[in-house]
């Protein structure tokens, strides 16, 4: 048992006697089984895994002792790319392939892909773009990591940096 979790007053509400509550429960658990994602359960403070306000989850694995990382936004990883690439949010909603943008809109793309809790779309909503390309642009470009090392090292080192710039926010 975990000290910190309470499970009295979700029993009390599928049973009077424990064993009755804990049988509901599993039912109640299996009958929500074919719901399929469910985008309220995936989506939230320390990527999905905790919910509730970033104060309640800092709370909550303080008691749990497991650090508290706040969650990086595709506003972090934007701001961190155009300070890197010296950009402006602007010129990355620019339409058409030109250089560097398109490579560092195909960047922010992957390094989205790498947080559970953020969407390509979300990210296409910022930059104007659909979610295909993006999608096609971050595989594109994971797929070129993979044999070409200094991109590999480069987009490793983008990912170090946004998870810095978070942690020290």
């Amino acid at each position: 048992a975990v000290p910190w979790l309470s499970t009295d007053w979700v029993l009390e509400q599928l049973g009077n006697e424990r064993n009755t509550a804990v049988l509901n429960y599993i039912s109640f658990i299996n009958d929500g089984l074919d719901e399929g994602h469910r985008k309220e359960f995936h989506h939230g403070s320390f990527e999905g895994r905790a919910l509730g306000d970033d104060s309640f989850v800092q709370h909550a694995l303080l008691q749990a002792e497991q650090p508290y990382i706040p969650a990086t936004t595709i506003n972090n990883i934007l701001d961190l790319l155009c300070r890197e690439y010296t950009i402006s949010r602007e010129e990355l909603k620019t339409p058409g392939r030109r250089q560097p943008f398109s490579h560092v809109r195909a960047v922010s793309a992957w390094l989205v892909t790498q947080y559970s809790h953020l969407q390509l779309k979300e990210l296409g909503d910022v930059l104007k773009r659909d979610l295909s390309g993006l999608s096609h642009a971050a595989r594109r470009l994971e797929l070129e990591a993979n044999v070409n090392g200094e991109l590999k090292k480069r987009l490793d080192g983008l990912k170090e940096n946004v998870d810095k710039s978070v942690s020290q926010a």
